[in-house]
């Protein structure tokens, strides 16, 4: 996401999307109404699918920050995961409207494979950057921190009785 600016405080641009080969988008400018930027927080999401897996079987943990306007210095900080492994798969950026509003979407998705059986809580996830917010004289940088729901996971044992073979 473009830094804010002191101007243009509404305005995101997303980066080229590449696909296979050469082939790029061109980077997309969009305008976003200053009062309905400024209204809209800063939204994080965050699930898990599926919601039940088996001990050491992959399970994906996607993250989605929605911002209605720039913010500079983003930060999503990685899940602290007790009892699995996290591996990041990769990250994506995308454009949306919810109740008349566009927001830049920021998507980071994550392979993780638990260790033992039972409930897998995950922490709530967080967002922090800076956005330019309303003031009487114009904008000023605001500090943005958002964190999504906590996330659990229901684990399984492991498959007995198996001929011990991979397939």
């Amino acid at each position: 996401v473009a830094p804010p600016s002191d101007t243009d405080p509404g305005r995101v641009q997303s980066p080229p999307q590449r696909r296979a080969g050469t082939l790029a988008s061109p980077p997309l400018d969009t305008p976003i109404t200053t009062e309905a930027a400024a209204e809209a927080p800063v939204l994080l999401e965050a699930k898990m699918r599926p919601a039940e897996v088996r001990v050491a079987q992959q399970a994906l943990l996607i993250a989605r920050v929605l911002m209605p306007s720039p913010v500079a210095g983003a930060t999503l900080h990685d899940p602290r995961i007790r009892g699995a492994d996290l591996l990041p798969l990769g990250e994506d950026w995308d454009r949306i409207e919810r109740n008349g509003i566009g927001y830049q979407v920021y998507e980071r998705r994550y392979a993780l494979f638990p260790h033992m059986s039972g409930r897998l809580d995950i922490e709530p996830l967080v967002f922090e950057g800076w956005q330019q917010a309303p003031a009487d004289d114009g904008y000023q940088p605001s500090q943005v921190r958002v964190s999504s729901a906590p996330l659990a996971l229901d684990v399984m044992p492991a498959v007995t009785g198996g001929s011990g073979h991979q397939w």
